[in-house]
């Protein structure tokens, strides 16, 4: 087995979910009476990649119990469920798959460390049929958000993996702010921010297309 493990956050850096989240989200916000009208760029910038309860917090303040905005997250992780199983609204992020193939290959072990719940991070992969890359699956929905490192951490002890043996690959600077406070190498993909926007990534990636899988190693060479 190879002496490191990599971990992946799910949106944005492996599926292209936000069209499934958002229309999930505006149906809840809806349902619920939110105090705003989100529109999709407003979504896009502040909120996507956040867990419900966060976001709930971010826009209800506290009209709205711990308790309430855990139900309102169920409900809405459920939903976002549905549509991506049901209406096919996702689709991997471009060039992914040649690398996930290329790790897989390699018999590199992986992880999913996305703030998800973990049903929406099974049905996400499900509906792309990219379930079996990964040897464990862990969900920050009960752990501090990223940039915490606390998820990065839990993905590396269930892999059997040192943390500073650990590459990760993120869209969000939260992410890799998370991944190097855990000890971890991160890789940056721009697909929701600027490629220059990850100044304190190993590496920052215009797309996947960019990335030599077979210079990778050298990572911990550095």
């Amino acid at each position: 087995m190879p002496p490191y493990a990599i971990l992946w956050d799910l949106d944005g850096t492996i599926t292209d979910s936000f069209d499934g989240f958002y229309e999930a989200c505006e149906i809840i916000l809806k349902k619920y009476d939110a105090p705003i009208k989100m529109t999709a760029g407003e979504f896009s910038q502040k909120y996507f990649g956040q867990s419900l309860p966060k976001i709930l917090s971010r826009i209800f303040g506290d009209l709205l119990s711990d308790g309430q905005k855990m139900k309102i997250a169920d409900e809405y992780y459920a939903l976002a469920n549905q549509i991506f199983l049901e209406k096919g609204s996702i689709r991997p992020v471009p060039g992914v798959k040649r690398v996930l193939d290329h790790f897989a290959a390699a018999a590199i072990p992986m992880a999913i460390a996305s703030s998800s719940q973990l049903s929406t991070i099974v049905a996400e992969l499900q509906a792309l049929d990219m379930l079996h890359y990964f040897g464990n699956i862990i969900s920050g929905n009960f752990l501090p958000s990223k940039p915490a490192p606390d998820i990065f951490q839990v993905a590396a002890h269930s892999l059997n993996v040192n943390p500073e043996a650990c590459v990760v690959f993120e869209d969000s600077l939260a992410g890799i702010a998370g991944a190097k406070a855990a000890g971890m190498k991160a890789i940056g993909i721009a697909t929701s921010k600027k490629v220059t926007d990850f100044s304190a990534a190993d590496i920052a990636l215009v797309d996947f297309d960019s990335l030599d899988l077979n210079g990778f190693v050298n990572l911990f060479n550095s």
